[in-house]
């Protein structure tokens, strides 16, 4: 059985709405439009008791909304005057009759309206003339007036909009004490304004060696912390709270998203919406994050998954594997571009611009390809000298220039494949590096590298300079895989080998 709601209660909710809060040219302007009357009170038994009682100036203010049958109308106009009359109020009579009264209505009731006027011209009024008495009069019309009113509570609209998210609330959709933006559903994003570099381990969480954690994302609000182990298994985290979401509904019934082997890439869509995994037998699943729902799967066939990403429009999903780059459409689960151009070993990051691709691996060379064409422009390691694995490859802020970093280099390379300078980290080995928050103050952008002998160094991405080191485990305690920056907060994440992941932050 399906629950249907009618556009015409959609409209009613919002007039009350409207006259509720008192914007009342808004509530008349659509009740015109729409041709919907509303007559509503939260409680009708209030209407018949000032009716009983002669309150005319709060009956007045009450029915001034109300769109009443012409017949209903008059018979509230003719009482209010034959009260008036009868406390010989003549002039207040008249008025009430000339400016209050609708031509239509009088033209509709001219016999009615005749004797009305002439009552008023003499000023006077029993209720002898019409063979009646004030109670039965004021009886007759509370039953008249309320038959046309129904009883709805205060605030309906504002009632539903609560229960839909505690509805939200109870499937796991929505996370309690959170505040909400009603109107896009998403809980607003709050984001530091400064950069603070990490200065102490804040947390230190260890997983099992047979579980440990091979790849990690946050989702792009900073919401999510998606973990990916050794035995498969991917979970969803609260990356402030560093514990499981139990508030997700197949997560707190122990139904994870899984895949049969060893996860190796994991990427959050831009939405937030999606979340893409890929395996070492090169697997990929696409799962809807709320839900757990598993949306596609596809077989690439080449091996490792070394790298995921999605376009901004969360359509198409880029592949890095053995020796190819390819972009899929998620609709389709085709092929539509493949980059290859000498490509050898493991893609291990690829950044996308406009009309170019970015392509960094195993083999040290960084490969810069036409989006379009997918034909390699420019091939070449930044150090000729060392042939070291690129490890990552980060964009400067507004679509700047690109840190190439591996093991033994870091440089800032242009979109045209020109090394613009290189970074000093006094021949440091490093593991993996990733960026700090985007600064409020340009000057102030930093990379996080990692080195071997478990420091994370912080460069300044402008000058180039090392402005800070933090020392995190002995030399060989961690064999660090990885590192990410919160995107909203001052958080910093490494994973290692060892099952350890451990939360950088400053004080």
């Amino acid at each position: 059985m399906t629950c249907e709601i009618n556009q015409s209660d959609v409209l009613k909710l919002i007039l009350q709405f409207l006259k509720e809060a008192n914007l009342l040219l808004s509530f008349k302007t659509l009740q015109e439009e729409s041709q919907i009357s509303l007559n509503i009170l939260e409680n009708k038994d209030s209407l018949a008791s000032d009716i009983k009682q002669g309150r005319w100036d709060q009956i007045l203010k009450i029915t001034k909304s109300f769109r009443l049958p012409s017949f209903k109308l008059m018979a509230l106009y003719e009482q209010i005057l034959y009260e008036l009359l009868e406390l010989s109020e003549k002039d207040l009579a008249f008025q009430i009759f000339n400016n209050h009264i609708p031509n239509h209505i009088k033209e509709e009731f001219p016999e009615k309206s005749r004797f009305l006027e002439n009552l008023i011209k003499k000023g006077s009024f029993t209720y002898k003339e019409i063979g009646s008495t004030k109670e039965k009069q004021r009886n007759s019309l509370s039953e008249l007036l309320t038959e046309e009113v129904i009883s709805v509570p205060s605030s309906r609209l504002l009632v539903l909009l609560g229960q839909a998210l505690k509805y939200q609330e109870m499937t796991g959709e929505l996370k309690s004490n959170i505040s909400l933006n009603i109107f896009t559903n998403k809980i607003p994003e709050i984001q530091e304004k400064f950069v603070e570099l990490p200065t102490k381990i804040s947390k230190k969480l260890i997983f099992p060696s047979n579980a440990r954690i091979n790849a990690l994302d946050f989702s792009p609000n900073g919401q999510n912390l998606v973990l990916g182990a050794a035995d498969g298994i991917i979970e969803v985290w609260n990356p402030l709270e560093g514990k499981i979401r139990k508030d997700l509904t197949y997560q707190a019934e122990e139904t994870y998203m899984l895949h049969e082997t060893g996860i190796t890439a994991l990427r959050v869509s831009n939405d937030n919406e999606l979340l893409a995994s890929g395996d070492k037998t090169g697997i990929i699943k696409v799962w809807r994050l709320i839900s757990g729902k598993c949306l596609r799967k596809i077989n690439t066939a080449s091996g490792i998954v070394g790298f995921l990403g999605f376009r901004k429009e969360s359509s198409h999903l880029i592949v890095g594997s053995s020796e190819n780059v390819r972009v899929y459409g998620l609709k389709s689960g085709r092929v539509l571009k493949e980059f290859r151009g000498g490509i050898a070993g493991l893609v291990s990051d690829v950044l996308i611009k406009e009309d170019r691709a970015c392509v960094g691996g195993k083999d040290g060379f960084l490969r810069l390809f036409d989006w379009n064409s997918c034909e390699c422009i420019m091939s070449f390691r930044i150090n000729e000298a060392v042939e070291q694995e690129i490890t990552n490859l980060l964009e400067l802020p507004n679509g700047g220039n690109i840190v190439v970093c591996n093991r033994r280099t870091m440089a800032l390379v242009s979109w045209n494949g020109v090394v613009l300078k290189r970074f000093d980290l006094e021949k440091k080995d490093m593991m993996c590096a990733c960026l700090s928050l985007k600064a409020m103050d340009e000057t102030k952008g930093y990379i996080y590298a990692v080195g071997v002998e478990n420091v994370l160094y912080c460069v300044n991405y402008n000058s180039g300079a090392m402005e800070n080191s933090l020392k995190f485990g002995e030399k060989g305690e961690m064999d660090v895989i990885g590192v990410r920056q919160h995107p909203m907060r001052n958080i910093l994440i490494l994973w290692s080998l060892n099952g350890v992941i451990l939360y950088l932050t400053s004080n």
